[in-house]
């Protein structure tokens, strides 16, 4: 069990009555200081079913479990306090593409900006549950472009993956309405 505190940068809890319905239930906290690790992440995921409601820039103290959910560290909350109103960190600047998958895992649970234009490169899953893709260039297909199962082509799918991220809405529920 730990003891944290920061300033709430992300409201996705559950029947809220915010204007968007998130409900992974919970919200993100950042502690506005940092750690000071360029390594390590300042934000994290409380987990909350039945938490009390936040805003985004509150100023919150939690206790709970730490544990990691489907690729993600985050503290299932057995108490909340909320402490005030906060400042809200700046944003940090990270690019695509990446190095390695690997190197958003330092952002996880932080408020992020990307300095570079991003455009919509895939919307397949934005009607059914609200993600879009995101690139920094037009991505094309590796096999349009190379023969399939050539390095060409497999270099061209990694450079793919490097050089994306999804934009999800928070919400759970399938065909949402209306899409945000």
């Amino acid at each position: 069990e730990v003891a944290v505190e920061g300033v709430v940068v992300g409201d996705f809890q559950d029947d809220d009555g915010d204007l968007f319905d998130t409900d992974l239930d919970g919200f993100h906290i950042q502690d506005p200081a940092g750690d000071g690790d360029p390594t390590t992440s300042d934000g994290i995921f409380i987990y909350t079913p039945a938490g009390i409601d936040v805003a985004v820039g509150d100023a919150v103290r939690v206790r709970g479990a730490v544990s990691e959910y489907d690729g993600m560290t985050e503290i299932t909350a057995s108490q909340i306090w909320v402490c005030g109103i906060g400042v809200l960190p700046d944003a940090v600047e990270i690019s695509l593409p990446v190095t390695t998958v690997d190197d958003f895992e330092p952002y996880e649970g932080m408020l992020v900006t990307f300095p570079q234009a991003l455009f919509i490169s895939e919307y397949f899953d934005f009607d059914r549950f609200g993600e879009i893709v995101l690139t920094a260039d037009r991505q094309y297909q590796p096999t349009a472009v190379y023969e399939p199962g050539s390095p060409e082509a497999m270099n061209l799918m990694q450079a793919n993956l490097l050089g994306r991220i999804t934009l999800d809405d928070g919400r759970t529920v399938q065909n949402p309405d209306p899409a945000i």
